[in-house]
């Protein structure tokens, strides 16, 4: 139920916050994070850092990658679609 509603609020952040327009631009860093997240799931099958139990109605696997997927996109286009731009943090 929990995960469920985080799905949900990463959703509807994304949703409203995100730049969907340029979503192109951010699309090479959506992959690289969702390749990252797939190897990590087949290399550690066994031996995890931390498993989430799926529950009632996710019970797959499938399921809770599939929400993670959501939650990884919506953040990278929340985050970089509102990088700041420009030599504010420059060192020169």
């Amino acid at each position: 139920m929990a995960m469920e509603q985080n799905g949900n609020r990463w959703t509807l952040a994304g949703t409203r916050w995100g730049d969907w327009r340029h979503w192109k631009k951010y699309q090479p860093t959506i992959l690289y994070l969702l390749l990252l997240n797939v190897l990590y799931y087949y290399i550690t099958y066994h031996h995890r850092l931390w498993y989430l139990h799926p529950q009632w109605p996710l019970n797959s696997e499938l399921i809770c990658i599939l929400g993670e997927l959501i939650v990884f996109t919506s953040t990278v286009l929340i985050f970089l679609g509102r990088y700041p731009e420009g030599k504010l943090f420059s060192l020169r």
